[in-house]
């Protein structure tokens, strides 16, 4: 029975608890919604009547406005765990204090405004934190498979909520079903906190900050701009805000309607919740039988006409006839197709777009436009019912002209769509990721069957690409013929993809890709047997004593990834024992060369896909073979198994050139197991530099906040290549994972130092340009010895001023800083005084007046002084400047200056000469014996 579930809903191995309680956060969220939307419904038209209902319409969308202010800023400050406890925890004190004070007899009107605006922003607010929290406890591969059974959870919760509020309303009261949406609520938090401590903690920073980018100011001019440019997105935007005013135009008529004919407030919350309910069950209906069979028939197109013309056929009865059946085939029309064939048709819509485009301008329509088309909803109506004393039965002709318009539109983006999409299949543009694609619509079934069908071999992978993961047994007999194709990536990928299929089995022909195929496909071949024959694992076994050592390691490997995938199958496998027979095998002594190199790659993989900790000692002993193939592979395979003994090896290794890389992925891969290592070794000095220097680049890789609170904990490093390493890490971290945290109070004080480093070694240098003129001894040589000196105190200053540059980029948007800096090194001098003047706008006061001194070039030479004051650099003389050096970090721009003293048989102290011939870097000690010697010679 157990299996059986998992093959009808695809569920893999450790998905079933996950899905189970995502499942039960969603029901109990929308079962919420659906119980207090009846009552909020219920509790607004009886006090005020269906006239007050346009200015809540109106309030919603300006009050979304502010909320969306306010709840970016919060979300910058909070955890997204900590964030959904907080809202869950103010919505659960707000019903408590809604339900007393609307028992308590209170009379003010205006507490059913806020209630009604506070139920509207609810819903919004809990049902996107959901989905944010599915997209970080999911990928986007699983999320294909599961999203669609996790979210039958919300029609369940909806049917539920609705049919239990037509029950209990008139039994308990109306105020009082807002109880049972408390204990709900209670019931979510405990849910959430376990979901994110099993997975959703694990991957909050794999994954963007969907909600941040959400919540933005889409209304940019650069979003907007692209509306014009393309008539795909216009058309879309279009029909995205047409549709919302129509739907507030029909909640009204529906709300008009059912108050005039039900009086009694309890039985007017039953009335709701029980239709609400029916809506969700007629949406499911539909979804289910007809919303696949339509797309796949007709395509995106027709799909978009339903709700138009459902809306179109209840609008003309109540425009006939305004009864209570004429408004519920009008409710029911636009429930019903709203949420099952119009958002997939609308989704499809979205798919041809650029991915580079797809989040700004889908955020843009969802957020802004659902807004606007609100508020113009309400304000329609209000001047409808307000203004020109319209009856419900005259608001459908607006809703008939509004209809016509819609029914234009969806005619012209029909023609946009198709070239768009044919446009994204040739340039390979469709994000493989993407949840919405839907290849059941008719035009992107047809148009990748042509694909499989061509001749085109990247073409067809990259069409195997997007039916990865996504089921239509209709695309099984291409599928077959691909099995055939000359190419070993198209049979490989279509073998893989097979292996996801019940409806036929392929096991005979996978038998027979064991022989005179690639050792991979050999693989993927033992894999699909173990999946799909009944006699499959038995037959895998057999072939590891197959004569053939591609075979016989091939099937290993088959079974190595079966026991890690299913905890039954190290029930019924002795797997120590076939890995020693296996591991007899490749000590014999007949095996060439070639053969022994292949078989050692193969029991290192065997061990990584396994992670059997008893086989551990076998890998560490290939990660010290000879052979640097096998050493790397082996590498690879020991960062598979996430095991903390080889963290050392893998840090040793940064600094080695064969393994450096793999060394840096096995780390990456290995994220917050090896930070402690990477710790330790960035707070040795004495380490081998080369790991030194390569640590930060991992930790740029691990999209951890521990790695960055790691990165600043070590960013004031004596070497400054160190140091600058370590900020270009932090920097990448910003770049490429916008949930991570940085704070401007730190960034502040290492942007401080870096200015203070920056005048301190200018300084330093205008003191020996100083010094050069006033010495008329050994010219030649000094002007040679100066001469590298102020070169390397000019890349030191380069260096410093990129430091410089990157650290701003971590508390100002780093496009904005990185365009900065390269229009100050413009020899144009309006480009550079145009930088300076958007920095001047940009930056705070007191950074400002620091770094001004710097960057501009006009800047006079007092305010540099005053600048100099400021940090209290006293350095004055040759021989203070000398001694700061001499002393400080800087290792080559001690060579220049010993090499300076060298040739000006300078007279500084013996002592402090022969300390640097016993430095660890050999060209300080060259150039200090030669020094030294110049020294014993005056």
């Amino acid at each position: 029975m157990k299996k059986n579930l998992h093959k009808i809903f695809d569920l893999r191995k450790g998905e079933k608890t996950i899905v189970f309680l995502m499942f039960l956060y969603l029901f109990l969220i929308i079962a919420s919604l659906l119980i207090i939307k009846p009552v909020r419904n219920s509790l607004f038209l009886s006090h005020y009547g269906v006239s007050q209902l346009p200015y809540a319409f109106l309030l919603v969308a300006v009050s979304a406005a502010g909320v969306v202010q306010f709840y970016t800023k919060i979300s910058k400050k909070f955890r997204f765990n900590k964030l959904v406890y907080f809202t869950l925890a103010i919505s659960i004190v707000s019903l408590i204090l809604f339900r007393f004070i609307l028992m308590s007899g209170f009379q003010a009107g205006w507490i059913y405004y806020v209630f009604y605006i506070w139920v509207a922003l609810f819903g919004v607010i809990v049902t996107s934190q959901f989905w944010l929290l599915a997209n970080y406890v999911f990928n986007a591969r699983e999320a294909k498979r599961i999203f669609g059974l996790i979210g039958a959870g919300g029609i369940s919760g909806g049917i539920f909520g609705g049919y239990l509020a037509k029950f209990l309303a008139p039994i308990l009261g109306t105020a009082n079903m807002l109880f049972i949406c408390i204990f709900f609520l209670i019931a979510c938090i405990f849910i959430v906190k376990k979901v994110w401590h099993k997975k959703g903690r694990e991957n909050y920073d794999e994954k963007l900050n969907y909600e941040k980018k959400r919540f933005q100011k889409y209304h940019s001019e650069k979003t907007i701009q692209l509306l014009f440019r393309s008539k795909h997105i216009a058309y879309l935007a279009a029909i995205t805000g047409i549709s919302v005013i129509a739907a507030n135009l029909v909640d009204y008529q529906y709300s008009a309607i059912a108050t005039e004919l039900i009086q009694d407030p309890d039985q007017l919350t039953a009335f709701f919740g029980f239709w609400l309910s029916n809506l969700s069950i007629a949406s499911l209906v539909f979804q289910v039988f007809f919303t696949s069979k339509i797309l796949k028939v007709s395509g995106v197109a027709i799909s978009l006409f339903f709700l138009p013309v459902g809306i179109l056929t209840g609008t003309i009865c109540i425009l006939l006839q305004p009864a209570l059946w004429s408004a519920v085939l009008v409710k029911v029309s636009d429930g019903c197709f709203k949420q099952s064939i119009n958002k997939s048709g609308l989704e499809l819509l979205s798919l041809p777009i650029p991915s580079s485009m797809k989040n700004k301008t889908k955020a843009f329509i969802d957020v802004f436009i659902d807004s606007l088309a609100t508020g113009l909803g309400g304000l329609i109506l209000i001047l409808a019912t307000h203004y020109f004393n319209l009856s419900v039965q005259s608001i459908s002709i607006i809703l008939l002209v509004l209809v016509g318009i819609w029914l234009l539109f969806i005619y012209l983006i029909k023609n946009e769509y198709l070239n768009s999409f044919r446009i994204a299949l040739e340039k390979r543009s469709i994000d493989l990721s993407d949840q919405t694609l839907n290849i059941n619509d008719a035009t992107l079934f047809n148009t990748l069957t042509k694909i499989l069908k061509g001749k085109n071999e990247k073409q067809i992978l990259y069409g195997l690409q997007l039916l990865e993961n996504v089921k239509n047994d209709d695309f099984i007999p291409y599928f077959k013929d691909l099995l055939k194709h000359h190419s070993k990536s198209v049979r490989l990928e279509t073998l893989k993809i097979l292996d996801t299929y019940d409806a036929e089995n392929f096991s005979s022909t996978a038998r027979e890709m064991i022989h005179n195929h690639p050792f991979e496909i050999k693989i993927a071949a033992f894999t699909y047997m173990i999946h799909h024959w009944e006699n499959g694992q038995e037959f895998t076994l057999e072939s590891v004593k197959n004569e053939d050592y591609e075979i016989q390691s091939a099937a290993i490997i088959a079974i190595a990834s079966f026991i890690n995938e299913s905890t039954d199958a190290g029930k019924t496998i002795n797997f120590i024992e076939l890995f020693d027979q296996f591991l007899m095998y490749c000590k014999e002594e007949e095996h060439t060369e070639q053969e022994i190199i292949f078989l050692k790659k193969t029991i290192s993989r065997i061990i990584g896909l396994a992670q059997v900790a008893k086989l551990y000692p076998f890998l560490e002993n290939l990660l010290h073979d000879k052979n640097i193939n096998i050493v790397q592979q082996a590498i690879i395979n020991a960062g598979n198994t996430k095991d903390e003994r080889f963290i050392p090896f893998f840090i040793e290794h940064l600094g080695t050139s064969n393994f450096r890389r793999h060394a840096r992925k096995a780390l990456v891969q290995n994220g917050e197991i090896a930070l402690p290592a990477l710790d330790k070794v960035l707070s040795d000095q004495k380490y081998n530099r080369k790991v030194l220097l390569a640590i930060p680049r991992v930790l740029s890789q691990i999209n951890l906040q521990e790695s960055v609170d790691l990165l600043f904990k070590h960013i004031e490093q004596k070497d400054l290549l160190l140091r600058t390493n370590i900020i270009k890490a932090l920097t990448r971290l910003r770049a490429h994972f916008e949930s991570l945290i940085f704070r401007p109070e730190k960034v502040d004080n290492f942007i401080v130092q870096e200015i203070e480093s920056y005048i301190t070694l200018y300084t330093i240098k205008n003191i020996f340009d100083d010094s050069i003129k006033n010495d008329t001894k050994n010219k030649d040589k000094l002007t040679i010895a100066h001469s590298l000196l102020c070169k390397a105190i000019k890349e030191k200053l380069h260096q410093n001023l990129d430091r410089l540059f990157l650290l701003l980029s971590l508390k100002y948007p780093p496009g904005d800083i990185a365009n900065a800096q390269k229009a100050l090194q413009s020899p144009n001098t309006n480009v550079s005084a145009n930088a300076i003047e958007f920095l001047d706008n940009l930056l705070d006061n007191k950074l400002k007046k620091l770094l001004f001194p710097i960057i501009d070039q006009e800047s006079p030479k007092l305010l540099f002084e005053q600048t100099q004051k400021h940090f209290k650099i006293n350095l004055k003389t040759e021989k203070e400047a000398i001694r700061y050096i001499l002393l400080g970090d800087d290792r080559w721009l001690k060579v220049c200056i010993l090499y300076v003293l060298a040739v000006r048989n300078s007279n500084e102290p013996e002592w402090m000469l022969k300390h640097f011939i016993a430095d660890s870097d050999k060209s300080i000690q060259e150039t200090a014996r030669l020094a030294l010697k110049q020294y014993k010679n005056q």
